[in-house]
């Protein structure tokens, strides 16, 4: 998928006063995420809230109450990797819940007796990834500039790192 992107822009400055069209092609992948939800009748004694998985259908479990200003059950949030969920993707609700508890369960030790609610969740277009070879994009001459997780990886670090890439990229211009 490419992403067309038209800037007008309106100045009091001459040069401004023609439409600019700015166009980057951008090929995007968007992977599927299966993430599941369980709340827990006991605390799980685990040291610790989170955690990435490897060679697992789980790529991240977090205990979601140990999140400042989230107190309560004991929560856990798992994510199925992408890989996982591509391949399940049409698979029951029933389905995904009973096969990430059960992967759950080998890194702490709950049962499905403890659980006292549980939810799947599935989603086609989560993790969307460019395949370009920057974290983010600026056209110096209209001053545009573009950041995102997308750019930079799926998760929250992307988006940080993108906006940092981003913000270095504005100050060499003004330096």
């Amino acid at each position: 998928m490419g992403i067309s992107i038209m800037l007008i822009c309106v100045s009091s400055t001459l040069d401004c006063l023609v439409p600019t069209t700015v166009t980057a092609s951008i090929s995007l992948e968007a992977r599927a995420s299966s993430w599941f939800m369980a709340v827990s009748r006991r605390i799980l004694p685990v040291q610790f809230d989170a955690a990435f998985i490897a060679d697992s259908p789980l790529s991240w479990i977090c205990r979601n109450n140990s999140k400042p200003g989230r107190p309560g059950s004991e929560t856990w949030i798992l994510h199925a990797s992408p890989e996982w969920s591509k391949s399940n993707l049409e698979a029951p609700a029933d389905f995904v819940l009973d096969h990430l508890l059960t992967e759950f369960e080998k890194f702490t030790t709950i049962s499905n007796s403890d659980i006292l609610y549980k939810s799947a969740h599935r989603w086609r277009y989560a993790l969307a990834g460019a395949n370009t070879k920057t974290d983010s994009l600026w056209e110096a001459s209209i001053r545009l500039g573009i950041c995102g997780d997308w750019l930079a990886g799926a998760k929250i670090e992307g988006a940080y790192i993108s906006g940092l890439t981003l913000a270095a990229k504005i100050l060499q211009q003004h330096n």
